[in-house]
């Protein structure tokens, strides 16, 4: 492309298309590790005397959250499998690593702080969805 005058290529302004798939990528990673730590969050609030047995499941929940609900949101990928698979990928990492700030949470003010984490999360995880979905559909 070129400005017509002296031939010189000039830089094309980035597709809008373009644009809509990376926040609709961004926004279903970020949707996924919240809603994933915060499925981890409330069940280490919820199994806090048990956690010895139940914190491999938790995890495993928590993983498993943040696959789905960005594979689902990440639908406007243009179809393509192997998008939506590491969109789901790097939902799944990230919401580990926000699970892990949930021990200084649990440290710091107890069952308190750790509700306290996962209402964040959640609310997080919900304005991150909306996102995804306003960028979807423009």
């Amino acid at each position: 492309m070129s400005d017509g005058s002296t031939g010189v290529p000039t830089a094309r302004p980035p597709d809008r298309l373009t644009a809509d798939l990376i926040g609709v990528a961004i926004g279903s990673i970020a949707t996924g590790a919240t809603a994933g730590a915060a499925v981890v969050t409330f069940g280490l609030l919820s199994f806090r005397d048990r956690l010895n047995e139940s914190l491999p499941l938790v995890v495993f929940a928590g993983a498993l959250a943040a696959a789905v609900t960005a594979w689902l949101l990440a639908d406007a990928l243009a179809g393509e499998a192997w998008r939506r698979g590491v969109t789901a990928a790097l939902a799944v990492f990230a919401a580990l690593l926000l699970s892990f700030l949930s021990a200084p949470a649990d440290r710091m003010a107890g069952p308190a702080g750790l509700t306290i984490y996962a209402g964040l999360l959640a609310i997080a995880a919900v304005a991150c969805a909306r996102y995804t979905r306003r960028r979807a559909r423009s």
